[in-house]
């Protein structure tokens, strides 16, 4: 009778993968960084003029989404936020080191500059690189109750592959891990609070994280003044790549 032996995976990696897969997490979030900045870039200086609007040249140069797009540059706007607030300078550095999904959580955690900033000096490990793991945990622990309310809400949509029970509710996102969002829905009559991870297709944003403060009613001449600045966006985009604006000012 023959005997095989059986060769069971390790799933603990070597000091030679470590370093190499910590290499490559590096190159990954380098990256990240610069296509959030070409972005950024191109839409800022209207490089995009030659397909019409900037959705359409997004989709039809990256085949990205408005809210693939929007991903980016949220979290390459809050890393430039993250550099330029910190007290510390030699944190400053550390912050090319977030990922998007820590850049992101941080956008959408409605803390305050100091609460990020506790985060973010609390991530740094005894070898002086930031843990993205730990950064976010450190969010969470910073974050209040109250500060729930200040997230970005989105809407399920009524796609043909989402379970009945969640269509239309609405609900806040909690974290972003690549395509994959974890949000937390409104309680209902029926139905209790859900965490659920959706994809980017079957969600819908209804509303941007709200600033820490309440902010107070533009006076007349500054509507007018954004009302204009819309006109002239629509002459230059499309009507289509600046209709979440329209609606945002409509409501205010």
């Amino acid at each position: 009778m023959t005997n095989y032996v059986v060769e069971t995976p390790s799933f603990t990696l070597s000091d030679q993968e470590r370093s190499r897969l910590d290499l490559l997490e590096a190159m990954v979030v380098e990256s990240s960084h610069k296509l959030g900045a070409a972005l950024f870039t191109i839409h800022n200086e209207k490089l995009y003029r030659e397909y019409g609007t900037w959705e359409s040249y997004c989709l039809q140069r990256f085949k990205f989404s408005r809210f693939t797009v929007d991903r980016h540059l949220s979290a390459y706007k809050e890393a430039q936020l993250l550099s330029n607030f910190t007290k510390h300078t030699d944190v400053q550095d550390k912050v090319d080191q977030l990922d998007q999904k820590s850049l992101l959580a941080s956008k959408n955690s409605g803390l305050t500059r100091e609460q990020k900033e506790n985060a973010l000096l609390g991530s740094v490990g005894p070898d002086g690189n930031v843990n993205n793991q730990g950064f976010r945990d450190g969010l969470d622990q910073q974050r209040n109750p109250q500060d729930l309310q200040k997230l970005d809400r989105v809407r399920v949509r009524s796609a043909h592959n989402v379970i009945e029970r969640y269509r239309g509710r609405q609900g806040y996102i909690k974290s972003i891990s690549g395509n994959a969002y974890t949000v937390v829905l409104d309680p209902t009559e029926s139905e209790g609070s859900d965490t659920v991870v959706f994809i980017e297709s079957e969600l819908e944003l209804i509303s941007r994280a709200d600033p820490a403060s309440t902010p107070k009613r533009p006076s007349q001449s500054e509507m007018l003044a954004t009302a204009i600045a819309l006109l002239q966006r629509v002459r230059d985009e499309g009507v289509s790549g600046v209709c979440e604006d329209i609606g945002e000012f409509l409501r205010g």
